[in-house]
């Protein structure tokens, strides 16, 4: 009995052994909920940052621009591969306030929205960093949401000095169009 219980206390460990060994360095092996868990994918440092207060309307949205910010981002090692594209990268932030006037639900998308700078970059807003708050598309009735909408790209050597940021208009229940889309120019 007791053979038989050390074989299988040590058949369970070489299996865990195995199936750890097999992930270890496999960057697809992390699923969301490690992703949420882990530490940082990797250090933003800062290369610039304008505090603006750019107010702009689409419909009864009032989309406010408090601050745009241009950082250097290193991905940390184990992260190498999770993400499509190279180890090192160049974001682009807005800090936004988005707030529904209206007494009726509306729609506005920051995380599809598309910047392009000076530098003849351009980016899609970024799902991995971009704030939960603007992920989901809905503003209901009277109400403000704050947050940062990131955008990534490979390291931009040269000095980015405006951005052009491009968001589809807000839109009803019927996601008809109600508001104009918003094409702005932000010097840094």
């Amino acid at each position: 009995m007791k053979k038989c219980l050390f074989g299988l206390t040590l058949s369970s460990i070489l299996l865990i052994a195995a199936c750890g060994d097999e992930n270890s360095n496999d960057a697809e092996a992390f699923n969301d909920d490690n992703f949420k868990e882990s530490l940082e994918a990797g250090t933003f440092t800062s290369i610039k940052k304008e505090d603006i207060d750019f107010t702009e309307t689409s419909g009864d949205m009032t989309i406010t621009i408090n601050s745009i910010e241009v950082a250097d981002f290193d991905y940390n090692e184990e992260y190498y591969g999770y993400y499509d594209g190279p180890n090192e990268a160049t974001a682009v932030i807005l800090d936004l306030s988005i707030e529904n006037t209206s007494d009726e639900d509306l729609f506005i998308h920051p995380d599809r929205s598309t910047i392009t700078t000076n530098t003849g970059n351009q980016m899609e807003a970024s799902l991995n960093f971009t704030d939960t708050t603007f992920i989901n598309d809905d503003f209901f009735a009277n109400v403000t949401k704050n947050g940062k909408v990131y955008f990534l790209t490979e390291r931009i050597e040269d000095d980015i000095e405006s951005v052009r940021w491009i968001m589809n208009g807000v839109t009803n229940d019927a996601r008809q169009e109600v508001g104009e889309k918003i094409d702005v120019e932000i010097d840094l």
